[in-house]
């Protein structure tokens, strides 16, 4: 796992939308207990080894139950990973398609409400290897392709 797919907040997010297997629980509460968070079960669940969903899970929620953690809804949580996606292509770890590409599989694709929101990516989709403008707080990583544009907008 990346080390932001290990910050809580984008883990619960991909939890909510069920992007995370049993297996990478275990690895976001070990994050989460080294960030300075602690909780019986977090603790418990950082010391499982390759668990299931099944297994893994209940933890889970426990844990962030013990921590008063709110879980977000699926639109909040489709917010939250489409951000963190967006925020990666413009520090430049993934690149504009990959990321795009990530946004529609996880989150468009799950989160009906979103659709309206995240459509213009399909724009970016059917040209490959062109980089689309990307918007994000102010933020503005833009290129040309052809004579259209290609705006995408994720909400802060």
């Amino acid at each position: 796992m990346r080390p932001d797919e290990t910050r809580l907040d984008i883990a619960v997010a991909r939890w909510v939308l069920g992007l995370l297997s049993g297996e990478e629980l275990p690895w976001v509460a070990c994050a989460a207990l080294e960030a300075g968070l602690d909780s019986p079960a977090l603790r418990r669940l950082a010391g499982e080894l390759r668990p299931t969903m099944g297994e893994a899970e209940p933890l889970f929620e426990k844990a962030l139950g013990e921590l008063r953690i709110d879980v977000p809804t699926k639109s909040e949580a489709g917010l939250i990973v489409a951000k963190a996606y967006a925020v990666r292509i413009v520090e430049g770890s993934v690149s504009p398609y990959e990321g795009a590409r990530r946004i529609w599989d996880d989150v468009h694709d799950q989160v009906e409400e979103l659709k309206p929101q995240l459509d213009p990516l399909s724009t970016g989709r059917a040209n490959i290897g062109r980089r689309p403008i990307l918007q994000l707080d102010g933020q503005n990583a833009s290129t040309r392709f052809g004579r259209r544009r290609a705006i995408w907008s994720v909400p802060p």
